[in-house]
């Protein structure tokens, strides 16, 4: 059987993806079609490394741990159920017993995705995302829980920083509709070179049913049904609909906002940095029964970078979603907290733009 060879771009990471199953190779490239750089030749990827990360994915026998492999997780994790985590150095093996496993080693720039038959389709999102990650930290990236939009004005990126549910996909919306570009309403990756940049991991929107109601111009967009938790999905290109491929690049990160809930009028605040780093590494750094693992030891060194580098606010959210992308842009424009003149940001109205 002919191989399949595909290329992917994960910010300053390439990661080649080659398997002999043309169904596992369609499923990868239905996910992350937005990220294909299939179009140049390995090494030659215009702002990409010339190193990149290789992913074998198969039908085949599971894996088993090394005796020198030392179990730092057992339980189970969304979506993919229970599992289990080793580490041996520089490799890492994660097990889905009898399901599926990916086994990657960071100094060899290598993973290996192995799916029992007919499990690939419940697993081939947590194993890939796995596998993303892996390579995304081989290159010295992070993957953190955040949505990912560029500035209307420039090409910077912006960053919203709160826990399932708080309202990063309804925030994320608003913006949009003020002119802001979607990158991801819920994982981002960072890095830095001496400056903290960041790009969005493209997916498909869930938008809650309270989040249409007072957004009604999303209606039109929604498809499928409505799910049990009251949300539909809304495709990505249905929103940037004249978005490229290629175009999810790392870009410089202007602002974090931290999401807050509010029952008033919508406002930002300057953060306190601590505050930020603590809130953040909360939702995104997981210890094991060993401390911290080395890919989360590595993503609170980059949490703790861009909270001590980036400005950083609260934003306030409240039911006057059309203020929102003014609000953020003076903000912005302003950056009170270079300066931490400013704690109550006191910002001018604005009216609703196309909602």
């Amino acid at each position: 059987m002919m191989p399949c060879r595909d290329a992917y771009k994960l910010g300053a990471r390439r990661l080649i993806v080659e398997t002999t199953n043309s169904a596992l190779a369609a499923q990868f490239a239905t996910s992350y079609s937005e990220l294909s750089d299939t179009d140049r030749e390995v090494g030659t990827s215009s702002g990409v490394d010339s190193a990149p990360f290789h992913l074998t994915i198969e039908h085949g026998p599971l894996p088993t741990a090394s005796a020198a492999a030392v179990l730092t997780f057992e339980g189970p994790v969304m979506p993919g159920g229970d599992c289990q985590l080793f580490i041996d150095g520089e490799r890492t093996l994660l097990i889905f017993p009898g399901r599926g496993a990916m086994h990657a080693d960071h100094h060899a720039m290598r993973a290996h995705v192995i799916f029992h038959p007919g499990e690939e389709r419940s697993l081939g999102t947590t194993l890939g995302i796995a596998a993303i990650e892996a390579a995304a930290f081989a290159g010295g990236q992070s993957m953190i829980h955040a949505a990912a939009l560029t500035l209307p004005e420039d090409s910077r990126m912006i960053l919203l920083h709160a826990p399932s549910g708080v309202g990063k996909t309804t925030t994320a919306l608003a913006l949009v509709a003020g002119g802001f570009g979607l990158e991801s309403d819920d994982v981002a990756f960072i890095h830095s070179d001496g400056v903290v940049k960041a790009w969005g991991m493209p997916r498909d929107l869930k938008v809650h049913r309270q989040s249409v109601a007072m957004m009604p111009w999303v209606q039109p967009m929604l498809t499928g049904p409505w799910t049990a938790e009251g949300e539909r999905r809304l495709p990505r290109e249905k929103i940037n609909p004249f978005r490229r491929r290629g175009q999810h690049m790392p870009r410089p990160v202007a602002a974090l906002f931290r999401l807050v809930r509010v029952a008033s009028r919508s406002e930002i605040r300057v953060s306190d940095r601590a505050q930020m780093l603590a809130s953040l590494a909360a939702d995104n750094v997981r210890s094991s029964r060993y401390g911290l693992l080395p890919i989360q030891a590595h993503r609170f060194q980059l949490l703790a970078q861009m909270s001590t580098s980036v400005p950083v606010y609260d934003l306030c959210i409240g039911k006057d979603l059309h203020r929102i992308p003014g609000l953020v842009s003076d903000c912005v424009r302003n950056e009170p907290s270079r300066t931490g003149d400013a704690h109550l940001l006191q910002l001018p109205e604005h009216m609703p733009t196309n909602t």
